[in-house]
C-alpha cells in the first residue's frame, strides 16, 4: 500500500492478487468465447484462482502474476482474432503481445507457439489475409520491444549464465521437481481430462486429430505444448535449477484451466447429478489445499521473519553474495540503517575481501546460489577467506 508511510511489505502481494483476479476474469471470458456455459466458465476460473501454487506466487513481489494476466489476455485476443479477424482484434493481439514481451522474456515462448499453431490454423483454412494480419501484429510487437527496450537480449544472456553443467542424477531430480510442480497446479485439469477420456472412450484420439487445428482445441494444445517445452528446457539443464514452480508455469496454466472449463462443459452437460458431485469435489479439494498451503506458508514466513531480525547483529558487517533484485532488496528490508553492507556476486566478493577492506571483526554472511553464477564451491571459498583473515562469521 502507498500512503503517508510509503510502500510496505503488503504492497506487492495485494497488487499480485489483483492481477490474479484479472486472470480469473480472462479465463471466464475465454471459456465463454469458446462456447462454454457460464457455470463451467465460472468453475474453471475459481479453480485457477484458488490454486495453491498460484496463491504462493502472489507472495513474491515479482512480475510473474502480471505475466500470467497478460498471457491469458493475449491468448483471449488471439482466440478473438481467429474467430473474428478484424482491425480491432489485430490491435488487441499487437498490444497484448507487446506488453507480454516487455513484462518478461518467457512470454516469447508462448507467443512463438501460439503464433505457429494459429498460423497453421489460418493456412489450413486458406485465410491468407488473416494470416498476414496476425503475422504483422506479432512482428510489430517484436519491433516495438526492440525500440522500447533495446537491451532485451541481456535477459537471455543472464539466463544462459545461470545454467548448470549437465549430470545424469540431476535429470531425475529435475524430472521429479517438474512433475511435482505440474501436478500440484494442474491436477483439476488432469481429472477433467480423465473424465473426458471416460466420456468419449476410444473416440478421444480420433476426435483430437480431427479437430486439433480448430480454435476450440487451441487452449489445450498450446497450453500443453508450452508446459512441455518449459519442462524439456528444465530437464535438459537449459534452465537454471530454480526455474521451476508455479511462477514459471503461470505462462501456460491459465490456458489449461480454460481447457478445463471446456472439458467440464462437454462431460457434465448430460449428467447433472454426476456433474454436481464432480464440481463440488473439485472445489472442496482446491479450497482445502489452498488453506493448508497458506497455513504452511505463513508459518514459514513467521520463522523466516524471526531469522531475519538483523538488528541483533548490531556490531557486524553484512556480506551478501548477490545483487539480484529477487534477493538484495528482500535482505536490505530487514537490515538496520547503521549496519555496513557489502554486496556482490562471489567472484567480486573474493576480490574485494582480498583487499583489506574496513570490515568489522564480526561478519554476518548471507549466501544465495540462485543467481549470478554463484556456486557452493564459491561459498566455501568466501568462507575460507574469512577464516584466513581472522573474521568471526
Amino acid at each position: 500500500m502507498v500512503g503517508s508511510k510509503g510502500i510496505d511489505l503488503t504492497t506487492g502481494p495485494l497488487l499480485n492478487i489483483s492481477f490474479h483476479l484479472l486472470t480469473s476474469i480472462a479465463i471466464f471470458v475465454s471459456c465463454l468465447l469458446l462456447g462454454c456455459k457460464s457455470w463451467a466458465s465460472l468453475v474453471a476460473s475459481i479453480l485457477w484462482f484458488l490454486s495453491e501454487q498460484n496463491m504462493l506466487v502472489t507472495a513474491e513481489t515479482r512480475q510473474y502474476s502480471l505475466l500470467g494476466a497478460i498471457a491469458i489476455y493475449f491468448s483471449a485476443s488471439m482466440i478473438f482474432f481467429l474467430n473474428r479477424p478484424s482491425l480491432l482484434s489485430t490491435l488487441l493481439v499487437f498490444f497484448s503481445s507487446m506488453l507480454g514481451l516487455l513484462t518478461h522474456y518467457h512470454f516469447a515462448l508462448l507467443m512463438t507457439i501460439f503464433g505457429f499453431i494459429s498460423g497453421l490454423h489460418l493456412l489450413i483454412n486458406k485465410d491468407k489475409k488473416a494470416f498476414l494480419w496476425i503475422m504483422l501484429a506479432l512482428g510489430l510487437s517484436v519491433l516495438a520491444l526492440i525500440i522500447i527496450h533495446p537491451n532485451f537480449y541481456m535477459s537471455f544472456d543472464r539466463q544462459v549464465s545461470q545454467t548448470q553443467s549437465f549430470y545424469l542424477t540431476g535429470v531425475f531430480r529435475r524430472l521429479y521437481i517438474f512433475a511435482e510442480s505440474t501436478i500440484s497446479i494442474l491436477w483439476p485439469v488432469m481429472i477433467g481430462f480423465i473424465l473426458l477420456i471416460y466420456h468419449y472412450r476410444s473416440r478421444i484420439i480420433s476426435i483430437f486429430f480431427d479437430h486439433w487445428h480448430e480454435v476450440k482445441i487451441l487452449p489445450f494444445t498450446i497450453g500443453a505444448l508450452t508446459i512441455a517445452v518449459i519442462g524439456i528446457l528444465y530437464i535438459s539443464f537449459l534452465s537454471p535449477h530454480h526455474a521451476m514452480g508455479g511462477k514459471y508455469l503461470i505462462l501456460a496454466t491459465p490456458l489449461l484451466f480454460v481447457s478445463l472449463g471446456q472439458m467440464l462443459n462437454l462431460v457434465i452437460t448430460e449428467r447433472y447429478r454426476f456433474g454436481f458431485f464432480v464440481i463440488f469435489g473439485l472445489l472442496l479439494i482446491q479450497v482445502c489445499l489452498s488453506i493448508f498451503s497458506t497455513k504452511l506458508f505463513l508459518e514459514k514466513q513467521l520463522y523466516l521473519s524471526l531469522r531475519t531480525d538483523l538488528s541483533i547483529f548490531s556490531n557486524n558487517s553484512l556480506i551478501l553474495d548477490s545483487v539480484a533484485r529477487g534477493v538484495l532488496p528482500r535482505i536490505l528490508w530487514h537490515v538496520p540503517p547503521f549496519m555496513p553492507v557489502w554486496a556482490g556476486y562471489q567472484d567480486t566478493l573474493q576480490k574485494m575481501l582480498m583487499k583489506n577492506q574496513n570490515l568489522s571483526e564480526n561478519i554476518l554472511y548471507v549466501s544465495n546460489l540462485s543467481y549470478g553464477g554463484n556456486t557452493l564451491e564459491g561459498r566455501y571459498a568466501v568462507l575460507k577467506i574469512f577464516d584466513t583473515k581472522g573474521y568471526n562469521t
